[in-house]
């Protein structure tokens, strides 16, 4: 007695909610009939598993499903899937093992604005509102927003799903040189840690607050 499995490789572009067709193939590659063939995957969403009371020398007892990605899947970059054949004669199971490279892409992006628009005295307080989305198709962990002209900005979340935003803030309190100067310019960005703690920056966002027209004056 002897079995083989041959189970078939998924094509095309993968993303999360992607639908996978499997076929698992089992074969009596023996020269007797065997009996309770059982055809196995545990990834299939449908029914796992495919029976043949009875299958004679090179017939094929046939499993097919499907599954569908989750972003697990996507962030981890592939899908390992591993299907199995055994029999009453076969006890120990023969095995195939199909893995599926999902394409990742990390991607931040940051969008800055400012409350108010203008200052002109010393100590006034502008409020910095920095939206983080992540554009890319993998989580995103450890996010924070670093800006030159701040020590500390805040955020709610530091984990972002594909497609999710989260808006950071922080203050700045305006100092003599920034009248002098006659504008705040900030420069901007968020950073994250894609898949493999993989390092993900955004690109810069640079903002600029207008002050009073500066000028000497005497009274």
């Amino acid at each position: 007695p002897a079995l083989s499995l041959v189970k078939s490789e998924p094509a095309g572009r993968l993303t999360v909610g992607s639908t996978l067709t499997y076929t698992v193939t089992g074969t009596n590659t023996g020269n007797i009939t065997q009996t309770n063939v059982v055809v196995s995957d545990p990834k299939l969403t449908e029914a796992s598993t495919k029976t043949c009371a009875t299958l004679a020398p090179e017939a094929t007892c046939v499993l097919t499903g499907t599954y569908v990605v989750l972003q697990t899947d996507v962030d981890a970059g592939q899908i390992v899937n591993t299907a199995s054949v055994q029999s009453t004669q076969v006890t120990n199971p023969v095995t195939d093992t199909q893995t599926t490279t999902i394409s990742r892409n990390p991607e931040l992006s940051l969008a800055k604005s400012a409350s108010p628009t203008t200052y002109n005295a010393v100590n006034a307080e502008i409020t910095y509102s920095y939206e983080v989305t992540n554009d890319g198709n993998v989580t995103i962990t450890n996010l924070a927003v670093t800006d030159n002209k701040i020590a500390t900005v805040t955020c709610s979340t530091t984990t972002l799903a594909p497609g999710a935003s989260t808006t950071c803030t922080a203050t700045y309190t305006i100092k003599q040189a920034d009248i002098n100067a006659g504008g705040v310019t900030n420069i901007a960005s968020a950073t994250g840690k894609g898949p493999n703690n993989a390092s993900v920056t955004s690109p810069e966002d640079t903002y600029t607050v207008n002050g009073p027209v500066a000028g000497p004056s005497l009274a």
